[in-house]
């Protein structure tokens, strides 16, 4: 069994060089389910590149290019590292209905290891988090997972899947004005 500190002491994800992110969302909305997977790879500047596949029940799918920098995966990656890491099962933070929230972050290392981390949490960062290390569970009970996520909001086209998700309000709109 590792020892509680940071998710770096447990696996260090600052040489990963395959992200691959899977954030979806159900409940009470038209446009449930609403997803997005990416599908990033580390080049030789150390930038995440790939594409992102967006979708809603109403606008259908869009495919977008992503292009991470190297500076912003560099902070991405040293903010997941420094995350506390406690030993444990996880408790996802549910606190009402209509809002289902399910993020995976999966992570390739250069060193051969392999991380997931993933939440069904509530809230803005979806604290907390919970990790599978090497057949291990623990708990990521801070926000940092969240944040680093939510800082990469514009090189991941969260804009895109606003328009999409407001698509069937628009269109209500639109027809009514006829």
């Amino acid at each position: 069994m590792r020892s509680e500190g940071t998710l770096d002491g447990t696996l260090d994800v600052r040489d990963t060089r395959l992200v691959v992110i899977h954030d979806t969302w159900s409940g009470l909305s038209p446009s449930a389910p609403i997803a997005a997977l990416y599908d990033l790879r580390r080049d030789p500047r150390g930038a995440l590149l790939g594409e992102g596949r967006l979708s809603t029940a109403v606008a259908g799918e869009r495919t977008v290019d992503v292009a991470i920098s190297p500076s912003s995966a560099k902070r991405f990656l040293d903010t997941i590292a420094r995350a506390e890491c406690k030993t444990g099962p996880y408790e996802p933070l549910e606190d009402h209905t209509d809002d289902y929230p399910y993020i995976e972050v999966a992570m390739a290392c250069g060193s051969g290891g392999l991380a997931l981390l993933f939440t069904k949490s509530q809230g803005k960062y979806h604290a907390p988090w919970g990790a599978c290390i090497g057949g291990e569970l623990f708990t990521l009970p801070g926000e940092a997972i969240g944040r680093a996520l939510q800082a990469l909001r514009r090189p991941l086209h969260g804009a895109v899947l606003d328009r999409m998700i407001r698509a069937p309000q628009t269109t209500e709109r639109e027809y009514s004005k006829r």
